[in-house]
């Protein structure tokens, strides 16, 4: 596959603004934790979140 994570993000701003869609891009609150030594909030693989990541992800997205 050529696109990758970056590609992914712009598609989805550019849909939303072109269907007048408020657009939130989490990578925005999670890049703070983007340090593999702050695993609190992934699994073992630095990928996917953990429970507690999700709490946190779904905290910031209300607050917006």
């Amino acid at each position: 596959n050529k696109y990758g994570y970056h590609d992914y993000r712009k598609a989805n701003k550019e849909m939303a603004k072109e269907l007048n869609l408020k657009h939130l891009d989490p990578w925005e609150y999670m890049k703070e934790y983007f340090d593999f030594n702050t695993k609190w909030i992934y699994y073992q693989d630095c990928v996917h979140i953990s429970p507690i990541g999700h709490q946190k992800l779904y905290e910031f997205i209300v607050n917006k």
